[in-house]
């Protein structure tokens, strides 16, 4: 009789458990501030001042970058997007600097966030992670030739004895392009 009671008890606690589990961390965090969030004005100085050294341009810790909508959505080296838009409480940069996470917490060393700053980030990823676009992101711009999209380039089809590779044959095409002479012989 005794032990019937704990074990229904302990099936008990583990159906309160399991059920309310997928709920309990997002009834924790702070709510999400209710107003529009500016990326410039509100959390840009937040992820400065508490992430940018370890998740900014010059580093990225567990591969994860956070001034670039692209990367927050990609995520870093554990696998799910760092933020999910219009879903904070499911969003993975939340549950880690709310110390909600398991496993994890950020900043790892000091204090973490305020409850204002946890609400200003989750209006921002509830709103859709509005964002300006990264500076020199994937842009192709200007005319140099550095800054061109590669492209596949066949050899000129040059029949001259100084063409021993295919970098001869480029050279060579420009130099006749340029109505200039070669001035040296081929090595024999």
């Amino acid at each position: 009789m005794k032990r019937s009671l704990s074990n229904a008890v302990v099936a008990l606690v583990l159906v309160v458990v399991i059920t309310t589990s997928d709920t309990t961390y997002a009834q924790a965090l702070p709510p999400a501030a209710e107003r529009d969030v500016d990326f410039a004005r509100d959390i840009q100085p937040i992820l400065t001042a508490h992430c940018a050294e370890c998740h900014g341009r010059s580093k990225q810790e567990s591969g994860l970058r956070l001034d670039r909508r692209e990367n927050l959505l990609s995520g870093g080296d554990h696998g799910d997007p760092a933020v999910v838009p219009g879903e904070s409480a499911q969003s993975f940069l939340i549950q880690v600097v709310s110390g909600s996470h398991s496993d994890l917490r950020m900043p790892p060393e000091g204090d973490l966030l305020s409850p204002d700053q946890i609400g200003l980030l989750r209006a921002w990823i509830d709103q859709g992670v509005k964002m300006p676009a990264a500076e020199n992101e994937n842009v192709v711009a200007g005319d140099h030739w550095s800054l061109q999209p590669l492209r596949p380039a066949r050899p000129p089809d040059i029949d001259d004895p100084f063409v021993a590779n295919p970098i001869d044959a480029f050279i060579l095409a420009r130099l006749r392009e340029n109505g200039l002479a070669r001035i040296f012989h081929p090595l024999v």
